[in-house]
């Protein structure tokens, strides 16, 4: 008998360790409590057996912030948490917000809670919860949620009408969101409860959704708008973007008017030599505005051809050798040519001596600088630019605040920020090549990658005047950027001597420009001006120039030797680019470049239509 008493207590043990051995809700019952002025106040009891697995300190409610509308737009609503309690006792709670939702941990961080069953309790009120229909008032509620981490053993509710109010039509709806299933029983408790109830349990993300319909005009409907509030509610979109844009063009044309504009620009004439006798670097920082890599070979070119360097090349590498160290250098490639040859008179253009070519490519660009201010040339307006990239990102903010939230306006709206930024970093890091701009580079494309992978699926989900808007503000922007910088009337004189001389070596027949006394077509014009036709992008139509000429002369040149016979054509249309990469490659070091609310706004749940997870309420919940 004692023998019998003992397996029997053991199994029920063990039946009872089994029942409760996973962490679950035992029970989830809300009273939902609907007041005149369309206050409701929800009081959730949540029964839950833990072990330590996942509850260890207590629970996370987490409670929605926003309800979407029978046009399917998403509303804020307001939540205040009046009580927390666990067994009836007050307890520790904190509440965080967490993207679309208030989580709200209940618990003390510093106590594990034993293995057992506990009652979790939670009041909170909220408002604009009632739907308002033609024939009828409702209350639709999703009491459980549908994002749950456990099971849920029964789940029930209680509606709880102002006194006097008889309901309608009640309906319940179980499973997973959308569901249509009715697993679930409701009675009328007295004239104003009404009861739901389960019929089995709710797996994890299954929830429990209840509605009770009740005559109209009991609860305080709000006031209808007025015809002025009507026509902003319709077309506050258009006025806030017509007039963004209309302020934002005002700005952007009298501004340009004041600052952009260009000056008369004198007639282009073409020309035989450089403006000012400038040097092929000179030529080039001007007509690029900044100094680049182009500059820098342009520069080691014109040293070769004045004599004081020679340019080897081997299966497209090149070296470089001292000719003449007396040679007479303008005062920046002489600069340039101390430091590469300060300790030796040959070097390699190799990464292995990438310090010296990068800190004779800075040091270029210094004497560029401290010989020609760009300043004197060309107006950046930076404050402008300043100031219209401001009012891009207020009006952009703005209409964002008054537009109709969901997850695609928030992701085109950081979308197109990062694709903006990007784009500006990257388009930066291009105008000249060196490790620090690849590093840039790199960085411009962490902004604008993820950018384009979250605009364009966002972009063609969504046909929203909020969309059109940003586009057409960021093509205005890029405009504007554009258009803003101006040269000033040294600049325009400048630039159209320039073209005048570019004007020449493009031109294959000088009688093509009505030259009287063009320079006859020698091999030293071609060696002299061969520097500049590459700081101007067109060596290739210079060399073809004078490709006949130099094959009549067997003309080759002492300051380049080469592996191959001289072709002045081929020289011409892969010397240049190649040898600018390899200046390129040389100045990278090796060691860190393999590295690095209105009437009618909800729909209804208690007619056809309803479903699990709709209405107000839901979320879910877990341990923690």
């Amino acid at each position: 008998m004692k023998r019998f008493i003992y397996v029997f207590f053991c199994l029920c043990f063990t039946a009872n360790a089994f029942s409760y051995g996973k962490e679950h809700i035992i029970s989830f019952h809300s009273n939902i409590q609907v007041d005149t002025t369309g206050k409701v106040i929800i009081a959730e009891q949540i029964e839950v057996y833990a072990n330590n697995d996942d509850i260890k300190r207590g629970i996370v409610r987490s409670l929605p912030v926003y309800r979407t509308d029978i046009d399917g737009k998403k509303q804020k609503m307001s939540f205040s948490i009046l009580a927390v309690q666990r067994d009836g006792h007050r307890e520790n709670y904190q509440v965080e917000a967490a993207g679309d939702f208030w989580d709200i941990y209940i618990g003390n961080s510093n106590v594990i809670l034993e293995p057992g069953i506990y009652t979790f309790s939670i009041i909170y009120e909220t408002y604009g919860q009632v739907g308002f229909f033609d024939d009828y008032d409702e209350i639709y509620w999703n009491v459980t949620g549908n994002d749950w981490q456990f099971d849920i053993e029964q789940a029930s509710a209680t509606i709880i009408l102002p006194d006097g109010i008889p309901s309608i039509r009640t309906a319940c709806y179980t499973g997973s969101f959308g569901s249509s299933a009715s697993d679930c029983i409701s009675e009328i408790g007295s004239e104003k409860e009404i009861h739901f109830k389960t019929k089995t349990s709710l797996q994890s993300g299954e929830g429990f959704t209840v509605a009770v319909s009740f005559p109209r005009d009991i609860i305080l409907r709000p006031p209808p708008p007025s015809k002025a509030e009507l026509f902003w509610l319709k077309y506050r979109h258009i006025i806030i973007s017509v007039s963004s844009l209309l302020i934002m063009l005002f700005y952007g044309f009298f501004s340009w008017r004041k600052a952009g504009r260009d000056p008369d620009k004198p007639v282009v004439i073409p020309q035989f030599s450089p403006p000012n006798n400038w040097s092929p670097s000179i030529v080039r920082y001007l007509y690029k505005k900044g100094c680049d890599n182009k500059t820098f070979t342009a520069a080691l070119v014109n040293m070769a051809v004045k004599g004081a360097i020679r340019i080897k090349e081997d299966s497209k590498k090149f070296s470089l050798t001292v000719i003449n160290r007396e040679a007479l250098l303008p005062d920046e490639e002489r600069a340039v040519f101390q430091k590469l040859f300060s300790s030796s008179d040959t070097l390699q253009i190799s990464d292995k001596n990438h310090l010296k070519f990068s800190e004779a490519f800075s040091l270029l660009k210094t004497e560029l600088e401290g010989k020609q201010n760009l300043k004197d040339y060309f107006l950046k307006n930076i404050g402008y630019i300043v100031s219209a990239t401001l009012m891009v990102i207020v009006a952009i903010i703005i209409n964002v605040a008054v537009s109709d939230f969901n997850e695609s306006i928030i992701i085109i709206f950081l979308g197109s920020l990062l694709v903006l930024c990007g784009l500006m970093i990257m388009i930066a890091a291009l105008k000249q090549f060196k490790w620090s701009n690849i590093f840039m580079f790199l960085i411009g494309c962490v902004f604008f990658i993820p950018g384009i992978g979250m605009l364009i699926p966002s972009l063609l989900k969504e046909n929203n005047l909020l969309v059109i808007f940003i586009i057409v503000v960021i093509a205005l922007y890029a405009l504007y950027i554009y258009l803003i910088k101006a040269p000033t009337k040294l600049g325009s004189k400048t630039i159209s001597e320039l073209e005048g001389f570019r004007m020449y070596l493009k031109t294959a027949e000088e009688d093509d420009l009505n030259l009287l006394t063009p320079p006859e077509h020698t091999p030293e014009l071609f060696e002299k001006l061969l520097p500049y036709a590459i700081a101007l992008d067109v060596e290739n139509e210079w060399a073809e120039k004078f490709d006949g000429i130099l094959k009549r002369v067997n003309y080759q040149p002492q300051w380049y030797n080469g592996d191959k016979p001289f072709h002045p054509y081929v020289f011409a249309g892969v010397f240049a680019g190649t040898f600018t990469s390899s200046l390129q490659r040389a100045q990278i070091n090796p060691t860190t470049s393999s590295g690095s609310s209105g009437e009618g706004s909800w729909s209804s749940g208690s007619s056809m239509g309803g479903f699990s997870g709709g209405g107000g309420g839901g979320g879910g919940g877990r341990g923690w």
